[in-house]
């Protein structure tokens, strides 16, 4: 694990960022979103909103949004159908012409700082495809807190996404240009399973320790796609299946590994039944 200072200087060339935002039905909290990229201090060239199939007024308030900023700035791509988030990101994705994919949830937000130090980062460390950071659970009336001047970086591996899930989607920052793209025909853990593919390809990924993305719910057994905690589940033991079948796991490694995400399940549900 490395420890470095946050730097507050200027990057001397501002790299090319396109952020990425699947929604479905989300127009209670999409405009908060998109508010926190636009308030970042490293200015993204696009913003790529793709709307599942919604059917509420998600699409309105984007729309709305659109006629207040630079046209082309604020891309919005209807689907007309509900295809999963999985395919609404793969969607996006193809779409971006930036260096650099930041990925955000519809309902999540961003420090305003985000961009500039995750991005800066990439920049200097170019071996690197993938980063993460930190996220915390905040209030609608919490403000964002300080940055910590000190932080640290960790390493990531194959084996520490298996066993820890230490890459939450709406911190991910990745390189446009990978040959990969999330499974869309799973609705759940398809992020978990292409950043583990990624890692046991030989990409190199890390996750700086700095809260940078907010939350408005538990991580789980809320709301949305982490409420549905045994769909959830089985998707996650299908990754440990796929990536034996794919080579990088043996046939014990697979199970040892299904029996400590069923041991996970088990705190999970009774986590959500005490709140």
């Amino acid at each position: 694990m490395e420890t470095r200072p946050l730097d507050n200087s200027k990057m001397s060339q501002s790299p090319s960022v396109s952020v990425l935002i699947p929604t479905y039905n989300s127009e209670e909290t999409i405009a908060r979103a998109i508010s926190s990229v636009l308030a970042q201090t490293l200015r993204p060239i696009e913003v790529i909103v793709v709307d599942d199939g919604s059917t509420d007024g998600t699409v309105g308030v984007v729309k709305s949004l659109c006629g207040d900023l630079k046209p082309g700035f604020l891309k919005l791509i209807e689907l007309g159908s509900n295809c999963g988030v999985y395919h609404a990101r793969n969607v996006g994705w193809d779409a971006a012409t930036g260096e650099f994919l930041a990925l955000l949830d519809s309902d999540d937000s961003w420090h305003p700082r985000k961009l500039e130090i995750q991005a800066e980062y990439m920049v200097k460390h170019n071996e690197l495809v993938l980063t993460a950071h930190r996220g915390i659970c905040l209030s609608e009336d919490d403000q964002a807190p300080t940055l910590q001047q000190d932080w640290d970086v960790t390493v990531m591996t194959p084996w520490k996404l298996m066993v820890t899930y230490q890459f939450w989607t709406p911190s991910v920052m990745l390189r446009t240009d990978l040959p990969f793209r999330f499974d869309s025909e799973k609705r759940y853990c398809a992020d978990r399973l292409l950043w583990i593919q990624l890692l046991f390809n030989g990409y190199k990924a890390v996750r700086l320790e700095l809260p940078l993305a907010y939350l408005y719910k538990a991580p789980y057994g809320e709301a949305g796609l982490s409420s549905h905690l045994w769909e959830t589940e089985k998707s996650e033991l299908d990754n440990f299946t796929q990536l034996r079948q794919m080579g990088f796991l043996n046939r014990p490694q697979e199970m040892m590994l299904k029996g400590w995400a069923l041991c996970k399940y088990v705190r999970r549900i009774w986590v959500s039944g005490r709140r």
